[in-house]
């Protein structure tokens, strides 16, 4: 959302890095270095693209700033400017028409009146600022001049995220690897096909089997049989959490175990499943830690494994700390379980299996990072804080409207605010009207005027007079 209806002074952090001042100075926005240092003024409107880069408006007309150079990269002479995903190219619109330019502000896509048919485009970054797009089964090379307009009739073209690129040519058939540098490294099989990328691997097909490759074309799962499935679900579940516990997961070679189904659960544990029934097993230790259970769940640096009739409660080494009778029901905020008994008893459990309270014929209602709301047998509302403490009803006449992060938009006597998991005022609830949310941008309005504020997960960007 750009910046533009400023009152007073605001600090806007790019990428948790660097920190600018905005400010309005008559009917124009000047932006200022952490240092009190003028960047840009006599500007419309501001809209931060990365540390180095603010998407600006002047005079109506859009265009990409260089911090560092003090320069528009891309002049302000468009209508509208809209970052295009995952590479650096920008859609624009000029004279009613929509077209697709690079960081150096070069046409990589010609305008048109047609948005869907831009849509509709494969658009590759071969590498910073050369980009081919497909188009009626055709490649083209944009610029025109470059290295990567010497290939011969592609057929396919796929970018991987270390700069490789796999290209299959009309003639041959065959998938060529080429690197950063456009040098040929390898020659694969043609009738591999790739069906998804993701971080650090993708998956392929070959014939009616899956199987995995890196970006160096390397098989790291064979593509033998369905089986190679659950192999799989393994992998996309570390690539989540970043290079070094893929390769972790993939160095343990736990699939070549003779299991018939896996599941990743978190640091060396996994359920898998042998001879029909599903256990929790410890691949660092190559052991069996809880048998005949029936799923497992990470709270925080917790491990709750669940069985027929009771929680078992193990630390991130795979020692068994408690186990509690009851059936698993429901994972709750802060490391938290509900727990159900059938003499219709419920227990809220903390991540180390010790029981915080025990209801008797009660009804566990709505949760938040901010409040469990109960009904009890007597039905009667109580409310448990974050650190397990009854809440005084007299502080919860308030409605939840959403959880942003570890904060919480709420409502009260129609006007809007912002608290914390603590029930503190983040934001003062006096706004009389609330927008759009998304991520942590809220639109909030005050007496007709309507402004942005961005909350984080620790604080509160500075606002003053806003």
């Amino acid at each position: 959302m750009p910046l533009t209806n400023i009152k007073g002074k605001i600090i806007v952090k790019v990428e948790n890095k660097k920190e600018f001042i905005i400010y309005k100075e008559k009917d124009y926005i000047v932006l200022l270095s952490e240092n009190n240092k003028t960047i840009l003024n006599n500007i419309d409107s501001l809209l931060p693209f990365d540390n180095k880069r603010f998407i600006a408006s002047k005079n109506k007309l859009w265009g990409l700033f260089d911090i560092e150079n003090k320069n528009f990269i891309i002049p302000p002479v468009y209508e509208k400017i809209t970052p295009v995903k995952g590479i650096n190219a920008f859609k624009v619109k000029k004279y009613g028409g929509t077209a697709i330019v690079n960081i150096k502000n070069n046409i990589i896509l010609p305008y048109t009146a047609n948005r869907l048919m831009l849509s509709k485009i494969k658009l590759i970054e071969l590498k910073q600022g050369y980009f081919a797009y497909k188009w009626k089964e055709k490649w083209y090379f944009r610029p025109e001049e470059s290295e990567f307009a010497g290939y011969n009739k592609p057929q396919d073209i796929i970018a991987f995220p270390n700069g490789n690129k796999l290209i299959k040519y009309t003639d041959s058939g065959v998938w060529q690897l080429f690197d950063k540098n456009n040098t040929l490294l390898r020659k694969i099989d043609y009738s591999i096909k790739i069906k998804k990328t993701y971080n650090n691997f993708c998956i392929v097909k070959q014939n009616k089997y899956y199987g995995a490759m890196d970006f160096n074309c390397n098989i790291i799962i064979p593509i033998k049989n369905n089986k190679s499935c659950s192999s799989i679900n393994l992998l996309i579940a570390s690539d989540k959490h970043g290079k070094e516990k893929f390769q972790k997961v993939l160095n343990q070679n736990v699939f070549e175990k003779k299991f018939e189904a896996y599941s990743y659960i978190f640091e060396d544990f996994y359920k898998v499943k042998i001879k029909g029934r599903w256990v929790c097993y410890d691949n660092k230790n190559n052991k069996i830690i809880a048998d005949s259970i029936r799923s497992a769940y990470t709270l925080g640096d917790r491990m709750l494994v669940t069985k027929k009739d009771s929680c078992i409660f193990f630390d991130k080494a795979g020692n068994r700390i408690k186990s509690i009778y009851g059936t698993y029901y429901k994972k709750l905020p802060f490391s938290r379980v509900l727990i159900l008994r059938k003499e219709k008893t419920s227990l809220i459990v903390d991540k180390s299996g010790s029981i915080i309270h025990e209801f008797k014929n009660a009804y566990i209602g709505k949760y938040n990072i901010a409040f469990i709301k109960i009904l009890d047998a007597k039905k009667t509302y109580r409310y448990l804080d974050s650190n397990n403490n009854e809440i005084s009803p007299s502080k919860m006449k308030f409605s939840a409207i959403k959880t942003i992060g570890n904060k919480l938009l709420i409502s009260k006597d129609k006007k809007y605010g912002v608290i914390d998991y603590k029930l503190n005022e983040i934001v003062p609830v006096i706004y009389d009207y609330i927008g759009k949310t998304s991520g942590h941008l809220i639109i909030l309005g005050l007496n007709g005027k309507k402004g942005v504020i961005k909350i984080r997960n620790t604080n509160m960007d500075k606002l003053e007079n806003n």
